[in-house]
């Protein structure tokens, strides 16, 4: 998957609605068609004015939170799609990078307006709770929304630390570790 890092506006500028509340789900692995974010961006609340840029990794902290764009391709027509939030259990045998320093939850919201490498806490847009997790659990599989793809388009989300949650990590595919869209 080739990886844009300075997203196209969408032709509709809707913002899709996730009513599905948000639920641990086993087995912990994501199947379906899956599409992972084009574009990540830390923001820092604590200085709202700087940018941070392009990373391939999340912050989701007290003071820091992340940004991520995704693009919904066409192949996505007439499926479900889901925000799916993984941290598998770190073992031996499998490169797992992340790091909880604290333990939390987190929450997701869509965004109004495009993510790009240069937005800042300050200039970030509005956005939708959409859901959230009470408490990150490595090895489960949390799906924070689900509704029809809405394909041809970027969609921005945003993650946000609740109840002190400190986790960091390195967004992968194989296997999966990270925020993804998944179309079934």
């Amino acid at each position: 998957m080739t990886v844009n890092p300075t997203p196209v506006p969408p032709t509709n500028s809707t913002i899709p609605a996730f009513p599905t509340p948000p639920s641990p789900t086993s087995p912990p692995f994501i199947t379906g068609f899956l599409e992972i974010p084009r574009l990540i961006v830390q923001i820092d609340h604590l200085d709202p004015d700087r940018v941070l840029g392009s990373s391939y990794s999340a912050i989701i902290s007290p003071s820091k939170s992340t940004l991520f764009a995704f693009y919904i391709p066409l192949t996505f027509s007439g499926k479900q799609c889901s925000l799916v939030f993984h941290l598998p259990v770190q073992s031996p045998e499998a490169w797992t990078p992340y790091e909880i320093s604290s333990p939390g939850g987190a929450q997701v919201s869509l965004l109004e307006g495009l993510v790009t490498e240069t937005v800042t806490a300050g200039n970030v847009s509005s956005g939708v709770v959409v859901g959230g997790v009470e408490a990150v659990v490595p090895g489960e599989r949390y799906v924070v929304g689900r509704e029809e793809c809405r394909v041809g388009r970027y969609l921005g989300v945003r993650m946000d630390s609740v109840g002190g949650l400190d986790v960091r990590f390195f967004q992968l595919e194989r296997p999966a570790l990270g925020l993804f869209v998944v179309g079934e």
